[in-house]
Formats: structure tokens, sequence, C-alpha cells
């Protein structure tokens, strides 16, 4: 329909005319890296996907795991993450997909963070988290 994208070329306009708005997003995205990979155990932070993008993911193998992942950190912290699963992707490559946003603040991501580490931690897909001091 049209509304639909009308809607969309303002957005897209927007968003592309307010560099402040683009260098947040992507602050945001740097910080979600930075201190998920600090607080991963070294052979765990191969399960997050290399990618500067606000679409971030984050190995889960199995879709069950992957599922209950993501039903794990929406009863502890109401946070939605998608999960991709096979035969969307290989068997084995199972992934959540995590989407940062503009509104995102520093502390939204740092909660992000702590609660994937938490989840992670809780159903064994990690060894241990290394460190978690600015969460």
């Amino acid at each position: 329909p049209t509304h639909s994208l009308v809607t969309i070329r303002c957005s897209y306009e927007r968003f592309t005319s307010d560099t402040n708005l683009r260098r947040r997003l992507f602050d945001m995205v740097r910080l979600f890296r930075s201190t998920l990979l600090q607080s991963l155990p070294e052979g765990d932070r191969h399960l997050l996907y290399p990618s500067p993008s606000p679409i971030q993911a984050l190995l889960v193998s199995g879709n069950e795991a992957c599922v209950e992942f993501c039903r794990q950190v929406a009863r502890t912290s109401k946070i939605r993450l998608y999960p991709i699963r096979a035969p969307t992707v290989p068997a084995g490559e199972e992934r959540i997909r995590i989407i940062l946003h503009a509104h995102n603040t520093q502390e939204d991501v740092l909660k992000l963070v702590g609660t994937l580490l938490k989840a992670l931690s809780e159903l064994r897909l990690i060894t241990a988290v290394t460190s978690t001091s600015k969460l």
C-alpha cells in the first residue's frame, strides 16, 4: 500500500540524513560487541558472528536449544530475540538474531549483554563468564 511506501521512505530519509542517529546506532553496536566479546570465555568468542551491522548473530547450535535460549531470555528479561533455525541455516549453525536500534541506550545494551551471558551460562552453552563488571 501507498502509506507503507511513504513510511519506509520517510524513515530512510531521516536515518540517512541524521548522521548523529547513525553514529549513535553504530556506537551501540561497538559497545555490544566489545562488551560481549570481553565477557565471553576465550574459547567461546566464536559464538558471536563477526558483523559491524546492527543485526548481530549469536551461534546456538540445535533448533531446540535455539528456541529454548530465546524463551529463557524472554522469561527473565522480556527481551525478544529471534531464533534462526535449520533448515533456514545449515544444521549445527542455528543462531539467535539480535537487532540493535538507534533508540537503545548504553544501559539497554549492557542489560542485553548481561542477559545473554546469564542465559548462555544457565543453559550451559558456554564454559564460564570471564567478567561482567561493566554490567
